[in-house]
């Protein structure tokens, strides 16, 4: 009986680094979702963002005119367009280029 155990317990050692290729993101697998995911439901959402912020900015612009925040931009309509237009595909929202 403790042999079979020590035999199952060298089997779960030795089969974890072959279980966490499948943790890797660059598994091909996991391209094909990830880019799929991010161009159908990812771009279109921060596409909405985009318009969504510059609809505020060019609302609220009147107001910030005078106080020459460059955050306002920067937050609003830049962030939004760069993870929407700038970004690789599949890519997280902080990496441009894979």
């Amino acid at each position: 009986m403790s042999k079979l155990i020590l035999a199952l317990a060298l089997v779960f050692c030795f089969a974890q680094p072959a279980q966490a290729t499948w943790l890797d993101p660059h598994h091909p697998g996991e391209d094909f979702i990830m880019v799929a995911g991010d161009a159908l439901f990812t771009r279109p959402f921060t596409l909405a963002m985009t318009v969504v912020g510059m609809s505020v900015y060019l609302v609220t612009l009147p107001f910030t005119f005078y106080a020459q925040d460059p955050a306002t931009y920067e937050v609003l309509v830049k962030a939004p367009a760069r993870a929407t237009f700038v970004r690789c595909l599949g890519c997280n929202v902080g990496e441009s280029v894979r």
